[in-house]
């Protein structure tokens, strides 16, 4: 169909669609009177019933939340007063049982005012018997108070509503600080006495519109109703209906008008909407918070009788009005054709052209309509676009080279970032050990590292660590620490001193204020005994046949942040067979599509689960958990794992030899690992 074709067929239809309402109202002229008295009489009644019903509602809605705001200002109060006797009696260097006893005496004077108090310091929930049964209740967001508890929140902190059964409490989760450590505060109180006073809040409604309803009569308004979310009737100002006889003409009315209101009204509230439905005329409006809706109804034939009589001669003008109308569009939507005609026709030379040729606009012949309409404004659009077109391909051109040579460079960089890594030709080889590791960036080029290396026959350096931030700076920083750490220890045997001439290295040229957390072993292969420094990384697991178990201590902050900070050393042993595994926070804070951390215990479960007997089946374990966890959610953050497993010579001398250091194929990793590598 042609474009003239339609535009004739539309501005019928529009011309339709203007002149049909004007021939209704027209033909109801002669009963106008009564059409506005009972349609103003209906739609007023309508509206009164609406307004009274979201008045009532409204006063009791403040009413609660008028008590809320107090119970607010109340538990602002409570923590305001925790925080006070909390550095009254908590000072420097408190020991675990004073802390329980500031917790329990503040419990006992909070509970007859039925508030618990929950608190998490050092990485442990504190709390009475009955306030640790809180710490699972789901807030709003779908969390418990637990993930509140655990996570940061706000200086000013934060409120939430939890529930747990059938009791809902208030809750108000805020932060202090004792001995430089953070100590997080969660306040509870029961508000599930609000909720008992709403079912009240709607008899009151029903009664008070059933009264309303009993002050307007059918003799002088149209018959009102007031039905539910089932469409049953509630009350009705018919007096037949008040006392339980409905009659078979209101009840068959009343269903033909559910499908109409459910509609219109299902998921909007509509103060007031008449509409013709059959043979009736109805005016209706749902009130959504209480799920009501107020309903009229009058039949059709008492307000139209009239209106039809005149309803034939309208046609005859309508007929006339059309005529015109099209005669008047076919002449002047022929002219615009035949200029958009035109117009298509460049385009398609415009489609077929090089516009990387200057000379190709001067062999595009553009349409001379240059009258001051849309049409003429389509035409110069035209020529300036074929100019903006020929422009942007070649900054297009530009920017696609740039963008070719800035891959490149990143794909070098990755290259020369795994270079400086050990790989399966350069790590130590030992007939006391194997060792594994995978590393995976979230971006081109990441900040995690891991590294391997000998001191002498017996002593062997284990580090691994995790730059602050992402991508180039932190890769480049992550090359700084490996020089460092290689550089330091030629030198330097004492593990603690070692990382400390590291951590003041990085820390005196550190313009970023860039950092990186770590963990460095020097471990006796003959021996098993190893000392080693965590500055603030996550804590490494021991796995063994018969237990799993997390190295506990810090010895300092992450290297970087503080010139000058001390490290304390620790000292462990592994015994032949068991396992030392090393990992970064993108393993443990690895998601899934539900926002969901994977988290240590998920590592510890699938270490415990695992069927392993060499390091790499290790990793391959846990990085199939992450993945099956991950789904389809992207890595956030960059992967990296070190995984040394010590070995008695004599029982697995034939094993170590076949798989002290197994390379694993990139094509055997899954699609999601396929940017990592293992050793």
């Amino acid at each position: 169909m042609k474009l003239r074709t339609k535009i004739i067929l539309f501005s019928i239809l529009i011309a339709v669609i203007t002149i049909a309402p004007m021939m209704a109202y027209v033909g109801h002229l002669s009963g106008k009177t009564l059409i506005m008295e009972k349609k103003e009489n209906s739609s007023l009644m309508v509206n009164i019933v609406y307004h009274a019903l979201e008045s009532q509602y409204s006063n009791s809605l403040n009413q609660q939340l008028i008590n809320v705001f107090f119970i607010k200002n109340s538990l602002k109060e409570v923590s305001a007063s925790l925080l006070i006797l909390k550095n009254r009696n908590l000072k420097t260097g408190s020991s675990d049982a004073k802390i329980r006893e500031f917790l329990q005496n503040n419990q006992e004077v909070l509970t007859p005012q039925n508030i618990f108090l929950l608190t998490y310091f050092d990485s442990r929930i504190w709390g009475t018997a009955e306030a640790m049964s809180l710490a699972s209740a789901t807030t709003m967001n779908q969390t418990n108070v637990e993930y509140l508890l655990t996570g940061d929140s706000p200086p000013g902190g934060t409120f939430n509503i939890a529930k747990t059964g059938n009791s809902t409490y208030l809750t108000y989760v805020f932060s202090s600080m004792i001995d430089n450590r953070k100590m997080n505060f969660a306040l509870m109180k029961n508000i599930g006495t609000m909720a008992g006073s709403h079912d009240q809040v709607d008899q009151e409604i029903e009664i008070f519109v059933s009264e309303l309803f009993e002050s307007l009569p059918m003799d002088t308004v149209l018959p009102l109703y007031l039905l539910d979310s089932d469409f049953q009737v509630i009350s009705s100002n018919n007096p037949a209906i008040r006392e339980g006889q409905i009659f078979p003409r209101s009840k068959d009315m009343i269903l033909e008008a559910k499908e109409e209101i459910l509609s219109n009204t299902l998921n909007r509230t509509n103060k007031s909407t008449c509409t013709v439905l059959g043979a009736e005329f109805i005016c209706y409006s749902y009130f959504k918070p209480l799920k009501v809706y107020v309903l009229s109804m009058e039949p059709m034939s008492q307000l139209t009788a009239f209106g039809r009589k005149i309803f034939a001669g309208m046609g005859f003008i309508v007929v006339v009005v059309l005529l015109f109308m099209t005669l008047f569009s076919i002449a002047y939507v022929t002219r615009v054709t035949r200029a958009l005609s035109s117009v298509a026709s460049t385009a398609q030379e415009i489609a077929s052209a090089d516009l990387s040729d200057p000379a190709t606009l001067k062999k595009i012949s553009f349409h001379k309509y240059r009258a001051n309409d849309e049409v003429g404004d389509l035409t110069r659009a035209m020529e300036n676009m074929s100019n903006s077109l020929m422009s942007n391909i070649g900054q297009l051109v530009d920017t696609t080279a740039r963008q070719n040579r800035l891959e490149g460079e990143l794909g070098a960089a990755f290259d020369i970032q795994m270079g400086i890594l050990p790989n399966k030709n350069t790590v130590p080889k030992s007939e006391f050990y194997q060792i594994s590791a995978f590393i995976n960036p979230a971006k081109e080029v990441g900040g995690d590292f891991y590294d391997v290396f000998s001191l002498n026959d017996d002593l062997i350096v284990l580090t691994e660590g995790d730059v602050s931030d992402k991508g180039v700076p932190a890769a480049l920083f992550m090359s700084i620490c490996v020089t460092l750490l290689r550089h330091v220890f030629r030198h330097q045997r004492d593990i603690s001193q070692a990382i400390m001439e590291v951590n003041n290295c990085l820390s005196e040229r550190n313009p970023s204020m860039m950092f990186a957390t770590l963990f460095t072993a020097v471990l006796n292969v003959r021996t098993g005994e190893f000392h080693y420094v965590n500055a603030g990384h996550c804590l490494p697991i021991i796995v063994g046949q018969d237990r799993i178990r997390e190295l506990e201590g810090t010895s300092g902050p992450a290297v970087g942040v503080f010139e000058g900070s001390t490290y304390e050393s620790f000292t462990d042993t592994l015994k032949p067979g068991e396992y030392l595994f090393v990992y970064t926070d993108g393993i443990s804070e690895a998601q899934n599509s539900r926002k969901e951390f994977f988290g240590t215990e998920r590592i510890i479960e699938n270490l415990a689960k695992g069927k392993f007997n060499t390091a790499n089946s290790l990793v391959y374990s846990v990085l199939y958990g992450i993945l099956e966890f991950r789904e389809d959610a992207a890595q956030s953050d960059d992967i990296t794992m070190l995984c040394f497993q010590r070995q008695d010579p004599q029982v697995e001398k034939k094993q170590a030899e076949d798989d002290m250091v197994t390379a694993a194929p990139m094509h055997d990793l899954p699609a999601a690992a396929s940017g990592g590598g293992v050793l």
